[in-house]
């Protein structure tokens, strides 16, 4: 709604419907100047302006709100081990199997801080993150400072199959900062 004062009498205000398209004011049956709070605009000066300055606008907040941050990379510790097929070790009759692999990297501090990933390749140069279970084998890993262990058993009860040849175990160790 607009409140338009007449250009031929400009004791008469008359109130129009201003249209978004092409700034069209039903009513109006010349084309009048607008008189607003004593300033006069025509209508197609009026949007030649505006939409510039609204999208100047529009611009201005945009690129005012972008900030560029820097992030320090740290790098992560991976530690290899070849564990061959007769390295296993039970000692539960061979309900469960295991093997240890040193990591002197892994200190009180990083293991209670940072994170610690395992994977295993089987031979086929596809490393596989533990925990899985494969061929009806669970293969999971437990740390501590200086030592990880590999284990594998049965699921459900079912005979272990180790792998037969040789493996590669990686342990990936990454740093984080502790909240407590």
């Amino acid at each position: 709604m607009l409140l338009v004062r007449s250009a031929q009498n400009p004791w008469l205000i008359r109130l129009y419907w201003l249209t978004p398209v092409y700034g069209i004011v039903f009513g109006m049956e010349t084309a009048e100047q607008i008189i607003i709070h004593s300033s006069t605009f025509n209508l197609y000066y009026m949007k030649k302006w505006l939409y510039p300055l609204l999208m100047l606008v529009v611009v201005l907040f945009t690129a005012s709100s972008c900030t560029k941050t820097y992030n320090e990379v740290i790098p992560s510790t991976t530690i290899l081990a070849d564990v061959a097929a007769n390295q296993w070790k039970t000692d539960d009759g061979g309900k469960t199997y295991y093997f240890l692999v040193t990591t002197p990297e892994l200190t009180q501090n990083t293991a209670q801080s940072d994170g610690v990933v395992v994977a295993m390749d089987r031979g086929n140069g596809v490393f596989e993150a533990l925990p899985e279970v494969y061929q009806n084998t669970s293969f999971t890993f437990l740390y501590e400072p200086g030592t990880v262990s590999i284990e594998a058993a049965g699921v459900n009860g079912a005979p272990v199959t180790l792998p037969s040849g040789t493996i590669r175990i990686k342990i990936t160790i990454i740093p984080a900062n502790a909240t407590n």
